[in-house]
């Protein structure tokens, strides 16, 4: 979160260290949970699950305070996406998307369809927030909060992946 001002208060060399040095944090926090990067969007991480639960543990260990100063945010949604050469696109990307800019400083936030895919165990954190509408869905998004716990990578839970070749013209 904020990395703008990282940049404008220690200056690029420094700042930069600073923020690879978080990223790379993220990336162990996905990994040691069995998600897969999918890439690094400017100071964010796009990341895959094929279980919820490891989500959203993931995303608390992200979000958990550092000595780097760098403070963390995540949003989760779940469904189906398209994977095509090692991205993935689709209605849970974006939505996810969305989400991960409504979580402040130290937040996760995930939908409706997150939560009702967790184990029992794991629903004791998370609390309903609100209904929001987000840009490009005709009906309100459900918004949880764990509570329990603290998330700047959008983690996309995937129940299925569809793999399309590359196709030549």
């Amino acid at each position: 979160c904020d990395s703008t001002r990282l940049y404008d208060q220690r200056g690029d060399d420094t700042a930069y260290r600073v923020v690879a040095g978080a990223l790379s944090r993220v990336t162990d926090a996905i990994e040691a949970y069995d998600g897969t990067v999918i890439k690094a969007i400017g100071d964010g991480v796009m990341a895959i699950f094929a279980e919820p639960d490891k989500a959203l543990l993931s995303a608390t260990a992200i979000v958990a305070p550092s000595d780097d100063d760098i403070t963390m945010r995540a949003g989760l949604h779940y469904g189906p996406v398209l994977m095509v050469e090692g991205d993935v696109f689709g209605d849970v990307v974006n939505v996810a998307s969305r989400i991960v800019n409504l979580a402040q400083a130290g937040e996760v936030l995930l939908t409706g369809e997150v939560r009702a895919q967790l184990s029992k165990i794991l629903l004791n954190g998370i609390g309903f927030l609100d209904k929001i509408s987000v840009k490009g869905k005709p009906d309100p998004v459900e918004i949880h909060r764990l509570v329990t716990g603290e998330v700047d990578a959008t983690v996309v839970g995937v129940p299925t992946t569809i793999e399309l070749e590359k196709q030549v013209a």
